[in-house]
């Protein structure tokens, strides 16, 4: 079955498939993230970023990745923010077969530069990013308040867990790499 994303200009950059399998999450050049049903491909729900700055053609989904509760979505955007998602699944109360999925967009958590990679913790209460400088930066996310904040200190990683593959760069993969490899 093909999915038509409005316009058809729009190309997917990002993909990334819910932790339960019922929803994949897509990213587009247009700063489009485009939730499907997994199994019918039907667009369940929308969410537009805007542009920071219009004229940019920059300015797409970078990388998506979904927390290990599956209750928020991790959207690295080409303005230099980190956007968090939170995805709320309800079923619908006039069809019990049918889901009411709605889209809520965190303000934006500023990076020096675009990130490229990103990696919840396991508890889903710390995210960090690969930007395109290769600087490794860390959030510390409050859910309820739905904010989050930067921090300067490197999580100890015998003391927390991360969910996921690991960042292409920074301490999880250090010697893992040859020279010339990024």
């Amino acid at each position: 079955a093909a999915v038509a994303l409005p316009p058809d200009s729009y190309k997917i950059t990002q993909t990334a498939v819910s932790p339960n399998g019922n929803w994949i999450a897509v990213g587009t050049n247009e700063s489009s993230v485009v939730l499907l049903n997994f199994v019918t491909l039907a667009v369940a729900a929308k969410l537009r970023i805007p542009l920071a700055n219009p004229k940019s053609e920059l300015e797409g989904v970078e990388y998506l990745r979904w927390s290990p509760d599956g209750k928020y979505l991790g959207v690295a955007h080409g303005d230099g923010h980190l956007y968090i998602v939170h995805v709320s699944v309800k079923k619908d109360p006039d069809d019990s077969a049918k889901k009411i999925v709605k889209l809520a967009k965190w303000k934006g958590l500023k990076l020096r530069a675009a990130a490229s990679h990103l990696q919840w913790g396991q508890d889903s209460s710390i995210i960090k990013a690969l930007t395109r400088d290769y600087e490794v930066a860390h959030f510390t996310l409050d859910l309820s308040g739905k904010s989050g904040k930067q921090t300067a200190k490197t999580v100890d990683p015998d003391k927390y867990s991360f969910s996921g593959d690991p960042l292409v760069a920074g301490w999880d993969v250090q010697g893992l790499y040859q020279p010339g490899f990024d």
